[in-house]
């Protein structure tokens, strides 16, 4: 027969070690800095490998922990949303960022409708970084489309 454990564990002590972890969710001319759980590192989530003309594309959902969106926050930068790595040969990787930066000060859980949308390159090969405007007219069902579409039409600004 087992021997059962009496011994508890403090749950809040757990939750309070990990930090928050948001997502910026794209919906035309808004987006929600939505909190999505809890976490020790906030990490890049596959959304999907291997594609693209040459089967060379692999794009990742960006999440970020609450360190990172305090730091965003005090520095005015661009906040990732996702991130599209072309393989060029076997040492060079190009990575593709779409990102939003703010024209206003952070709300976490909220509507934004003052933001700009911008797809940063940096190139593999050089090191240099570019980025391209795009439109707002960006949304869930679209976004994969909009950013690949992009990453093959790209031009350094």
């Amino acid at each position: 027969m087992e021997e059962v454990n009496n011994e508890y564990i403090n749950l809040e002590e757990l939750i309070e070690e990990k930090q928050k972890l948001y997502q910026i969710q794209l919906n035309n001319n808004t987006l929600v800095i939505k909190n999505i759980g809890y976490g020790i590192a906030a990490p890049e989530v596959i959304i999907e490998e291997n594609v693209g003309i040459d089967n060379n594309l692999s794009i990742y959902n960006c999440i970020l922990s609450q360190g990172e969106i305090d730091n965003y926050s005090k520095e005015n930068s661009y906040y990732p949303i996702i991130k599209l790595e072309e393989k060029k040969s076997e040492d060079i990787i190009n990575t593709y960022i779409l990102s939003m930066k703010l024209n206003k000060e952070i709300e976490l859980d909220k509507e934004i409708e003052e933001f700009g949308i911008f797809l940063i390159l940096i190139d593999g090969e050089t090191g240099s970084i570019g980025y391209k405007i795009l439109e707002k007219n960006i949304t869930p069902n679209n976004i994969l489309e909009a950013v690949i579409k992009n990453v093959y039409n790209y031009t350094l600004l």
